[in-house]
This record gives structure tokens, sequence and C-alpha cells, in this order.
């Protein structure tokens, strides 16, 4: 009867070992993927930044070869309607 009882609270002491190593898995886990988020998030911050960067750059040629055209059509046409 006594070796069945240690045998129990042998189980026991190595169930909360296996709680611990599981809440020490979860964090491990936690902790990667915080860390590969914070990794990614400079590069993909950089990028995107750039593509705005572009794109206002192109909408400001846009618009300034279109008042190049407008001044250029209104240069040969009468203003005054003479």
């Amino acid at each position: 009867m006594k070796k069945r009882n240690n045998q129990y609270r042998n189980n026991n002491a190595e169930s909360g070992n296996m709680i611990l190593a599981l809440f020490a898995a979860v964090a491990l886990v936690g902790t990667i993927g915080a860390s590969t988020t914070m990794v990614m998030r400079g590069p993909m911050k950089v990028m995107s930044e750039v593509n705005q960067k572009t794109m206002t750059e192109s909408q400001i040629m846009l618009s300034s070869k279109m008042i190049m055209l407008d001044t250029a059509n209104l240069a040969v046409a009468d203003c005054d309607d003479d």
C-alpha cells in the first residue's frame, strides 16, 4: 500500500512539472511570435514609406505636366475673345 501511495505522490509531482513545461512552451512561442513581428515591422514600415513617397512624386509630376499642357493651350488661344 505504501508503494502505491508513493507512486501516486510521484505522479502528482510530475503532473506539476508537465504544467510548468507547457506554460514555458506557450511563453516561448509567444516570445518568438512577438520578436518576429517586431523584426518584420521595421522593413514593412520602410517599404510603406518609400511606396507612399514614390506615389506622391508620381502624382506631383502628373499634375505639373497637366498644368504645363493647360498653359501651353492658353498661350495659343485668344484670351480676350477679339
